[in-house]
């Protein structure tokens, strides 16, 4: 059975190495977990006891023990992402902007600083974010997404000279 809805919409961290006693202690601390038995039994019995997804969570509502480590094992760290449609033609300061206004943690003069060296490498495009994502991972996002879709045009860049 879930627990009330304390902890609901409040970030759980678990931390890279965190053991399972660990997991299920910030689990139920945060309010998101109300049997730490339970939930250790249930991600032994499906055989991932080292195999939980370090991060931020953020639980929209209660969940069950069974929903809460097919999370952690599957690494879902918001079930709700936050759709964010980058157009073309915006420069840097209004991409930050319009983040920073649909991310709560997303800090714009942080991510002007992380993606000033990218100007130019910040693809447009729709992107899905877990509500917790920042900034380093927004840049860290958008300068992938550049390469890939760029990747298969640099030979024809290559050949033509220029």
């Amino acid at each position: 059975m879930p627990p009330a809805d304390s902890g609901v919409n409040e970030p759980v961290s678990i931390v890279v190495g965190s053991g399972l006693a660990e997991i299920s202690a910030a689990l139920e601390t945060a309010g998101a977990l109300r049997s730490p038995v339970l939930f250790k039994l249930i991600v032994k019995l499906r055989g991932a006891g080292g195999q939980l997804q370090a991060g931020d969570y953020l639980f929209e509502r209660s969940l069950s023990p069974w929903s809460l480590a097919s999370r952690l094992i599957d690494g879902v760290y918001s079930a709700n992402p936050v759709k964010v449609t980058v157009p073309e033609g915006l420069n840097m300061r209004e991409i930050a902007g319009m983040l920073e206004r649909r991310l709560p943690r997303f800090n714009t003069e942080r991510f002007l600083q992380i993606a000033e060296a990218s100007e130019g490498e910040l693809w447009p495009d729709t992107y899905f974010f877990s509500p917790l994502t920042d900034e380093v991972w927004v840049a860290k996002t958008m300068r992938e997404n550049f390469a890939r879709q760029i990747e298969p045009l640099l030979a024809e860049v290559k050949s033509s000279g220029r």
